[in-house]
């Protein structure tokens, strides 16, 4: 292995100024913890596992040893069980534990502990325990990606987030929909070390599209990360040309699963799609290799994923995501079920001597469920609804074998014929074999959660 920084821009403000010292004490431990993960994830791959067992054995010995709930389902020698004859963790059992013993780090553990929760978006949100060492692992991984692959740091980087809850007031009282904040580096504590582009986070509540790019036009947009929706929004207002024209050097959909027609749009201007696979429960899944799209290297040192039983979705075989994160102390994540379909490849076809994630579908909840018991994917994009009725936003949910409502925001009243058009449509996309009920909104109540799913099966 080569190591080599001369290509990186060097900034040079955390060299140290004590004697006999390198880096600055944070820096320096940072920049030491990306090359610890990138051992672990590009090295040998029997060290790795090995490494994996034993984090894996202090995982159950401690959930043993602090949680009854644990104790019951691991048997009376957790340290010698073997993972896949473990219980699958379901949600509605992780929110019992967590509800009963709650965290099992302690305050004399040494470590900062925090309540962590999801969005919802799955129909069944959960809360439960981090500590600190999760966050900064999370921050720690993030950075080793973009060494591992080697990417120019000089690049921006813009991200679009849905508003936090505490700031959609707010952000009702200003037009544009949005507010801005920008840091000159987005490297954290090692841009003391190394220069880079700046970061631009905008956070939004249906943002006005033109006043949005308006303001990605301030700055080269760089490597632009957020939900596909916002996105979409953008092409629709302006045309694909518009993503060129904002220097957009890479484009890493977060959120919400991306519409394989956005996706082809974005391709088409000679814009790189580059996906992370993640959930809030337990961070970093895996990263979209660069040679083999669709494929996700596992981030080893954080997960073990496991594909487990037989769902058939258009035909194909694929399997439940099960999740074992070796970092999970404070509330364990042993054998999560995440609600996800995939399959599992143990090398990737790049080459990467590691497992690969692919097939990836996304919850279950995206995809329509039919009474045979298969699944089939289900994209309905906001241009084509607009090419059919004049709408602000709508909504798609599956709320039986044969029945779907869909929601059209931003109107009082429906014609008949719109909403015929609407059922025709919609009617061509599910088969016929589901009876559609069309709403129309002035508003649609999208409830306390941050993801603005446009279809859900709820049931």
């Amino acid at each position: 292995m080569k190591f080599n920084f001369s290509n990186y821009p060097i900034g040079g403000q955390g060299y140290s100024k004590r004697p006999m010292a390198f880096l600055d004490i944070v820096p320096g431990k940072l920049l030491g913890g990306i090359v610890e993960l990138a051992l672990i994830e590009t090295g040998n791959r029997v060290a790795r596992e090995r490494w994996q067992r034993a984090q894996l054995r202090n995982l159950l010995a401690h959930a043993a040893q602090r949680s009854a709930f644990w104790r019951n389902r691991l048997g009376p020698k957790p340290a010698d069980s073997k993972l896949g004859a473990l219980p699958i963790l379901t949600r509605v059992e992780l929110r019992r534990q967590v509800e009963k013993e709650g965290s099992l780090l302690r305050p004399s553990d040494g470590l900062e502990i925090s309540m962590h929760g999801t969005s919802g978006s799955s129909g069944t949100p959960v809360e439960f325990h981090i500590s600190q060492m999760n966050g900064r692992y999370n921050d720690v991984r993030y950075l080793a990606q973009e060494f591992m692959d080697g990417k120019d740091l000089s690049v921006n980087r813009t991200r679009f987030k849905t508003a936090r809850a505490d700031v959609v007031e707010k952000l009702a009282k200003i037009p544009a929909g949005f507010i801005v904040e920008k840091q000159p580096t987005w490297l954290g504590d090692i841009g003391s070390i190394f220069s880079s582009g700046s970061l631009k986070h905008i956070s939004a509540i249906n943002p006005n599209p033109r006043d949005l790019i308006r303001e990605l036009r301030k700055d080269a947009v760089g490597q632009l990360v957020g939900a596909p929706g916002i996105l979409g929004a953008l092409i629709d207002h302006s045309g694909a040309r518009l993503l060129r024209e904002l220097h957009v050097s890479e484009y890493v959909p977060f959120g919400e699963s991306l519409d394989p027609a956005l996706h082809q749009t974005i391709v088409d201007e000679g814009i790189p799609v580059r996906g992370t696979y993640s959930c809030e429960e337990v961070g970093p899944i895996g990263f979209e290799c660069e040679a083999t799209p669709g494929h996700y290297h596992v981030a080893t040192s954080n997960v073990i994923v496991e594909v487990e039983g037989s769902y058939e979705v258009d035909g194909k075989k694929m399997g439940r995501v099960l999740l074992t994160h070796l970092h999970s102390y404070a509330t364990p994540f042993i054998r999560y079920d995440l609600g996800d379909l995939a399959l599992l490849s143990q090398r990737c076809a790049c080459g990467y001597n590691g497992p690969a994630i692919h097939s990836l579908l996304g919850r279950v909840t995206n995809a329509l469920r039919h009474r045979d018991g298969s699944f089939s994917r289900f994209y309905i994009r906001g241009d084509e609804l607009l090419e059919i009725v004049r709408l602000e936003e709508f909504r798609i949910r599956q709320v039986g074998f044969d029945s779907i409502t869909i929601e059209i925001g931003g109107r009082e009243t429906l014609t008949a014929e719109e909403v015929a058009n609407i059922t025709a449509h919609l009617k061509d996309r599910a088969r016929d074999e589901f009876r559609i009920e069309v709403i129309p909104r002035s508003t649609i109540d999208w409830g306390s959660s941050m993801k603005r799913q446009s279809f859900r099966c709820e049931f």
